[in-house]
């Protein structure tokens, strides 16, 4: 154990500039603000090359270890955990698209108790399993990027735009053939001035109202081509 706590105390899990693009992110989402947000990048011993961030509602052993150890540890929270290193519009991008799945906000209501070493240990082999085993079978967007999933990636990308930070589409990883999706310039158009009109709304808000006619239409397309395509595929 003190082998690995020298280890992580080797590691920088977050750069100065990730304060910055970690209050950025507070600043498009105000309500993030209820409960620590965290970014950190991944400690050196966990998985890697099967994911470029990932977001998490309560961190295992291994993320909890790291957090406390490099000061950072306030609770339960939101955390983004990063596989690399990202810098500028890249590093901005994926903070959105990770924002978006800490959204709309959620109470954290469980205890903060360290994990035993029995739970740590299982956890662990959670993390292996998880890193190694084949793509999820289904609707590639299913898994949280379906479309309201989208859409609150358009109304960050919107609000972080209108702040003065330039946000290119692809560095958003949100929609497009990854997804099984119509390309997120298609989804942006079809959303209309729905983000400006919402500027100042919760993400509870927002999900709370009906998507624009358009952009369900785009998404129920999307969706029968998929369905269209998979049918055809299994007929092979």
């Amino acid at each position: 154990m003190d082998q690995r706590i020298r280890h992580l105390r080797n590691y920088e899990p977050k750069p100065s500039r990730y304060e910055a693009a970690r209050l950025r992110l507070l600043d498009l989402a105000p309500e993030l603000r209820q409960a620590p947000l965290y970014l950190i990048t991944a400690p050196p011993d966990y998985p890697r090359g099967c994911y470029g961030a990932f977001h998490m509602r309560r961190p295992d052993a291994a993320i909890r270890e790291a957090l406390i150890l490099s000061g950072q540890w306030e609770g339960p929270g939101n955390i983004i955990v990063l596989g690399r290193d990202f810098q500028g519009e890249e590093l901005t991008g994926i903070l959105a698209h990770e924002g978006a799945h800490c959204l709309p906000f959620c109470p954290f209501d469980f205890d903060d108790r360290a994990p035993t070493k029995a739970e740590a240990e299982r956890e662990a082999e959670a993390v292996a399993a998880w890193a190694s085993s084949p793509p999820v079978s289904g609707p590639p967007w299913e898994h949280s990027h379906g479309l309201q999933f989208v859409r609150r990636v358009l109304h960050l990308h919107y609000r972080a735009e209108r702040s003065g930070v330039s946000v290119p589409l692809p560095t958003l990883h949100c929609a497009g053939p990854h997804y099984g999706l119509s390309g997120l310039w298609k989804y942006k158009r079809a959303l209309g001035n729905e983000p400006e009109r919402f500027m100042g709304a919760t993400f509870g808000e927002i999900e709370a109202t009906a998507v624009p006619s358009d952009f369900q239409l785009l998404f129920d397309s999307d969706l029968a081509a998929w369905n269209k395509t998979e049918a055809k595929r299994q007929t092979l």
